[in-house]
C-alpha cells in the first residue's frame, strides 16, 4: 500500500471538564520530523503525543498544533500568583508616576496579565485530559491518513506507469544493443583491412582483437541489473509497508545501470533509448520523493 506523504486531518474530542483540537498536517521530508504547537499547560503531555506520532508515521515533516478549552472551571482551582501580581505593580505605578497617570484602574490591568490568574493547571488532571487528547489525536490521524491513502493511490498508478515505459526502454535495448555491436564490430574490421593494406590481415589476432571490443561493448549484465530493480521495484509498490527511501535508492541504482550502459555502447539508437530511460527514471524518482 502506497501513501503520500501529503495530508491533513482534524480531530475534536470532549471530556468532562475539556474540549481538545487537535490539527494535522503532513508534507514531503526526507526523515520523519515532528513539529509539535501545544498550550503551555499540556506540555507534559509531549512526549506521549511524540510516542503516537511515530507509532502511526514514518516519513514526512508532520506539524501537529492542539487547541484546549476547559469547560468547568473550579474557583477554589484558581492560583494568583502574589509575588507577579506585585511586581507588576510596582512597574506600573513606577510608569504611572512618570507619566503622571491616575492608578484607579491598575488592579484590571494587573489581574489580566499572564501568569497572576490561572486556573488549576492540566498536569493537575492528566489521567482526565489523556484520553481526550488521545481521542483527538486518533481523529486527525485517522483522516490525514485516508488523504494520504486517496494521494498515494494516484501515485501507485504513476509509478507503475512509468515502470512499465522503462521494462519497453529495457526491451528495446535488449533487441538493439547487439544490432548496434554488429555494426562497431563490421567497421573495426573494415579499418583494420585498411591499414593493413597489402600485407594481409593476421586473422586469428583479428578475431582476438574483436572479442575484445565486443566485450568492452558488452551491457547483458547492466541488462540484467535493471531488470532486477524493475522487478524489486514493482514488488515494493505492492508492499503493505512504507517503502518511500528504498524506492529513492533503488531510482538511483536504475539511474547508474543506465548511465553505465550509454557509456559502455555508442550510436543514434542506444542514446535516444537512454536518454529516453533517464528521463523516465528522474520522473519516478520525482513521484518516490511524495511516498511515505
Amino acid at each position: 500500500m502506497i501513501l503520500s506523504m501529503t495530508g491533513f486531518g482534524r480531530g475534536e474530542a470532549t471530556g468532562d471538564v475539556c474540549r481538545v483540537q487537535v490539527d494535522l498536517r503532513t508534507v514531503n521530508h526526507r526523515y520523519l520530523d515532528l513539529q509539535l504547537r501545544l498550550p503551555r499547560n499540556m506540555t507534559p503531555l509531549e512526549m506521549e503525543l511524540r510516542d503516537w506520532l511515530k507509532a502511526g508515521f514514518q516519513r514526512g515533516r508532520v506539524e501537529v498544533s492542539v487547541l484546549f478549552e476547559r469547560l468547568a472551571h473550579d474557583a477554589a482551582g484558581i492560583r494568583v500568583d502574589t509575588e507577579l501580581a506585585a511586581a507588576y505593580q510596582r512597574a506600573l505605578t513606577s510608569l504611572g508616576d512618570r507619566l503622571g497617570l491616575s492608578p484607579s484602574d491598575m488592579f484590571a490591568l494587573i489581574v489580566r496579565q499572564n501568569g497572576v490568574l490561572e486556573s488549576g493547571d492540566v498536569s493537575d488532571d492528566l489521567d482526565i485530559v489523556r484520553p481526550v487528547l488521545r481521542d483527538a489525536f486518533d481523529r486527525a490521524a485517522a483522516a490525514a491518513t485516508a488523504m494520504k491513502r486517496t494521494e498515494g493511490d494516484n501515485l501507485l498508478a504513476d509509478l507503475r506507469d512509468s515502470l512499465a515505459a522503462l521494462r519497453r526502454i529495457k526491451d528495446e535495448l535488449i533487441g538493439v544493443v547487439p544490432q548496434v555491436q554488429e555494426e562497431v564490430a563490421a567497421r573495426f574490421r573494415d579499418k583494420v583491412a585498411e591499414w593493413s593494406g597489402e600485407n594481409g590481415v593476421d586473422e586469428a589476432r583479428l578475431h582476438q582483437e574483436v572479442a575484445l571490443l565486443l566485450g568492452k561493448l558488452d551491457v547483458n549484465e547492466e541488462l540484467v541489473r535493471l531488470t532486477g530493480h524493475l522487478d524489486h521495484a514493482e514488488q515494493m509498490l505492492a508492499a503493505d509497508e512504507p517503502v518511500g527511501r528504498r524506492l529513492d535508492f533503488l531510482a538511483q541504482e536504475m539511474h547508474r545501470e543506465m548511465t553505465t550502459l550509454g557509456n559502455k555502447v555508442h550510436g543514434l539508437p542506444i542514446a535516444r533509448r537512454v536518454l529516453d530511460g533517464k528521463a523516465e527514471i528522474e520522473k519516478f524518482r520525482e513521484q518516490v520523493q511524495n511516498v511515505e
